[in-house]
Formats: structure tokens, C-alpha cells, sequence
């Protein structure tokens, strides 16, 4: 249930080697401030032209107690209209309780939220068509799920006006 945050780098970094338009670093979501000044991205972002911030899986490892909401609206107060935001969540519901207790075990304990806590951070944002839905439900005509039925994560795209 711990992570290895150096191995997960330099897996990254393999992964994207051949990609000169890509960068993966060492940062922490929960201070966007050092995100967005980071000298191995500064150079290479352009904030004043549109981006996407994918928050895939992500968010749902920050406690209450470190306001993921501000995180988020300090990154997309950064971004240019025109620029998205993707955001998958992990649901809160019965069938999670088990997984819950488990990761508060871990350095990053699980932190479920409700469809309408999940929808806040999109507040200001236009969300894409279908809007905030399962991620089963995504794009159900596009591709077969993975798995059968809906699965407790809620994800969507919003756009910066």
C-alpha cells in the first residue's frame, strides 16, 4: 500500500524518452504553486495558450485536510480559456467502506467523495457532453467496458471559458 515515488519517475521518464514534448516530475498535487514554477516545465508549458490537466485517479488520495479543491482551482486559475480539465474520482459508496479502512493503512489513505462533492471541482468550468458520469458511461458507444456494470468512479471533462 506505499508508493515509491523515485521509481515511479524514472519509470515515467523511460516511458516518455523519445517524447520531447512530454515531461514527468517529481511534484506534489497537493502544492500546485511548485507545478506551475517547476523549471523542468516552465520552458516547455506555455500558460497563456490552452493546456489539459489530467487529474486521472488522482485526486481521491487527498484528505479533506488538504483542500484538493483549492489545489485544483490554483492549477486551472493558471490555465488559458480554451484549456481542460479531466478529472476521474472514486465514488463514495457502501462497497468501498472495506477499501477505505484498508488505505488508511497507507501513506495516501482513500478519501471517496459524493458525485456532488466530485462535480466541485469543475465549479466555473463547461463540462463536456455527457458531462459527469460514471466512467463506464464515458463514451459507452466508443468502446466495450471493462468491466461489466458500473464501477464506483465518476469522471469528466471541463473546459476554461
Amino acid at each position: 500500500m506505499d508508493h515509491n515515488p523515485i521509481r515511479a519517475l524514472v519509470h515515467a521518464r523511460a516511458l516518455l524518452a523519445r517524447d520531447a514534448q512530454t515531461r514527468a516530475i517529481l511534484r506534489d498535487v497537493r502544492r500546485p504553486e511548485e507545478i506551475l514554477t517547476d523549471r523542468d516545465l516552465v520552458h516547455l508549458l506555455d500558460l497563456s495558450r490552452p493546456v489539459a490537466v489530467l487529474l486521472v485517479a488522482v485526486l481521491h488520495f487527498i484528505p479533506d485536510e488538504h483542500d484538493a479543491y483549492a489545489a485544483v482551482r490554483t492549477l486551472v486559475d493558471a490555465m488559458a480559456p480554451g484549456s481542460f480539465l479531466v478529472v476521474s474520482h472514486v465514488e463514495q459508496c457502501p462497497e468501498l467502506e472495506a477499501a477505505v479502512r484498508h488505505y488508511k493503512q497507507a501513506n495516501a489513505p482513500a478519501v471517496p467523495r459524493s458525485v456532488d462533492e466530485i462535480a466541485r471541482f469543475f465549479d466555473d468550468l463547461d463540462l463536456i457532453s455527457p458531462g459527469l458520469v460514471n466512467v463506464q458511461r464515458w463514451r459507452p458507444d466508443d468502446q466495450k467496458p471493462c468491466l461489466d456494470g458500473d464501477v464506483p468512479c465518476y469522471g469528466g471533462i471541463g473546459v476554461k471559458r
